[in-house]
């Protein structure tokens, strides 16, 4: 329905999740006009193609009693009128409680954002990809929710920092000029997929958005391989690592006090791409006695999360994200947060463990990819400013009792009391060069339901024969090498389910027939697989992107096969159903 011409003389219309506004007649923003019975969320995209101001004020948004939500979204850069004035123009009903704002070009936001009684319902506001905002206005006080997603000239100090802007500002310049010269002996460089996507946005944004030079990307300078891992030549890194110096040095510059002064009522918080410093941060969060959720994202002036006077006063937060803030090299007070359910760190490369103690009362570990890469991505993403902290690394689980979940893909050091986590039935652990367990830790004897790991041989490396019997889920994901040894499948009454996900084998072993409990496997990128001989008891079989396995269930007899996006389906017939079938009937061991 975004695209019906005319979709104003629905007058009646309750239902309306997305417009888009076009330059040609009949999609015209006035078109909303006299749609006031409109309910729920809906998003007015497009923005770009509103022609006037008195156009804009002709869809009369104020009357819109009914919505729940609303989303403005520009979509390019091409503007007709001024982002600031179109934006005043489409101002909400009061009762709106959910408001996105996204792609806005303007450099502040309207006054009716504002203020204790201009949405004084609104409970959460999301402000995406807002490339010109310097500053927030004054929040409204019921907010229960705030996202800040890409917003760079947002800058938040407090006194302490512009003491020491001088110092640190020299620091990071002589640090940068150090990282250039010797990546400029370099040709090709590998980064895991998550950092090759963060340059490659900094990079989009620098030659679209920012007031940096331009940069040209050659044909062939960037290239992604089969797990998405970025190959960048030298040149583009230290074009990445021009934009780190010039959004460093655009904050260092200030001579102000700036705070983030959020409203206490709100229970999450998401900063992403804004640059807040570690007492900036600590400043704007301990009033937020109601905070479940907390997100840190792309923060890379962000070293240290508060001490343990500040996160005492959170007593509430149950989930804390963080991901690719590079510099990160401590958790702070996170121990006090004895109500912390869920930890996630992605790409925080810089973050030493061996000092921290994390909270007991954490259900859900993750890590992921927080390694010391090789010596010249150190160099480029922690400043050249690592080889003091070269040191081997260890995580301690083994006081986490209620641990229910935990995942450590890509760590490197070693990992201790993993023995001890009695509660624990979902575990992922990919293999990392320098990842090992500790040389005194017991083989995990519990019952553990759910097992993803990179390589087959971790499981008997770190589980006894026991856990290991009670697996019902296994998934084994981006496995090099040809073939799973017979051993593997050796102890694994209780598997039920079966993923093989972007492997090289060519074929499983032949025992793997003896799993009589296991009913469903799922095939995905493994195209060297040319041959397979199933479990009798199995049930259903997917298949994706294995062309040769998808040639050969084709034609599988009894076995009913059906195509779903590239997806080959093959279900089994039970016995009564082979029954019926009668002698001609192919019998699941020949479905191969």
């Amino acid at each position: 329905m975004s695209h019906i011409s005319y979709v104003g003389r629905l007058m009646s219309l309750q239902g309306l999740e997305k417009f888009v506004v076009e330059k040609k007649h009949g999609h015209e923003i006035h078109q909303l006009e006299n749609l006031n019975q409109i309910r729920g969320r809906m998003c007015i995209t497009g923005l770009e193609n509103v022609t006037s101001i008195d156009d804009a004020v002709k869809a009369n948004i104020p009357s819109k009693n009914h919505l729940e939500a609303l989303e403005f979204q520009w979509s390019s850069d091409e503007r007709v009128v001024d982002d600031f004035g179109l934006l005043d123009a489409l101002k909400p009903h009061p009762n709106i409680r959910g408001l996105t704002i996204n792609w806005f070009g303007g450099s502040r936001f309207p006054n009716w954002i504002t203020g204790q009684n201009s949405l004084k319902h609104l409970t959460e506001l999301q402000l995406i990809r807002c490339t010109s905002v310097k500053e927030l206005p004054l929040l409204p006080p019921n907010l229960t929710g705030l996202f800040l997603n890409h917003i760079p000239h947002l800058s938040y100090f407090s006194e302490n920092d512009l003491l020491m802007m001088e110092e640190r500002k020299q620091f990071m310049i002589e640090a940068l000029n150090q990282v250039t010269t010797y990546m400029k002996s370099r040709y090709m460089l590998l980064l895991p997929s998550s950092v090759g996507s963060t340059i490659m946005r900094f990079l989009t944004f620098m030659t679209e958005k920012f007031e940096a030079p331009d940069i040209f990307i050659p044909v062939g300078a960037i290239k992604i391989d089969s797990k998405n891992d970025y190959y960048f030549e030298v040149e583009l890194l230290i074009s990445w690592e021009l934009y780190m110096r010039f959004q460093l040095e655009t904050m260092l510059n200030k001579n102000v006090e700036s705070k983030l002064v959020l409203p206490s009522s709100l229970t999450r918080l998401w900063i992403s791409e804004c640059s807040i410093t570690n007492d900036a941060l600590s400043t704007c969060i301990q009033s937020l006695v109601l905070l479940s959720e907390l997100q840190l994202v792309e923060i890379q002036t962000l070293t240290s999360l508060p001490p343990e006077e500040v996160l005492c006063a959170l007593q509430n937060l149950r989930s804390l994200y963080i991901e690719d803030c590079y510099l990160l090299s401590s958790l702070g007070g996170i121990r006090v947060l004895t109500s912390l359910r869920e930890l996630s760190l992605k790409c925080c490369f810089n973050w030493d463990s061996s000092n921290e103690k994390l909270p007991a009362s954490l259900e859900i570990l993750k890590f992921q990819e927080c390694v010391y890469a090789d010596a010249t991505v150190n160099e480029i993403l922690y400043m050249g400013n690592l080889g003091e902290n070269r040191r081997e690394r260890v995580l301690h689980v083994g006081h986490l009792s209620g641990l229910r979940e935990l995942a450590i893909m890509g760590w490197e050091g070693l990992l201790e009391g993993l023995d001890s986590l009695t509660s624990l039935w979902w575990l992922t652990v990919t293999s990392y060069p320098g990842f090992d367990l500790s040389p005194s830790i017991n083989k995990c004897s519990m019952r553990i339901e759910n097992v993803l790991v990179d390589d087959p041989k971790l499981l008997k490396k770190m589980l006894s024969d026991e856990t290991i019997s009670s697996i019902e889920y296994l998934s084994i994901v981006d496995f090099e090498g040809d073939s799973i040894d017979d051993e593997v499948f050796q102890f694994l009454p209780s598997l039920k389910h079966l993923d093989l996900n972007n492997c090289n084998i060519t074929h499983l072993p032949m025992n793997w027939i003896n799993l009589a409990s296991l009913r469903t496997i799922k095939l995905d990128n493994c195209p060297n697989l040319h041959e397979m001989i199933l479990p009798k008891n199995i049930r259903e079989l997917r298949i994706k992107d294995c062309p040769i396995l998808s040639e050969n269930f084709k034609n599988a007899g009894s076995c009913r096969v059906w195509f779903d996006q590239g997806t080959t389906t093959v279900t089994f017939p039970t016995k009564a159903q082979f029954a019926e079938a009668g002698p001609s009937g192919m019998a699941n061991e020949e479905c191969y």
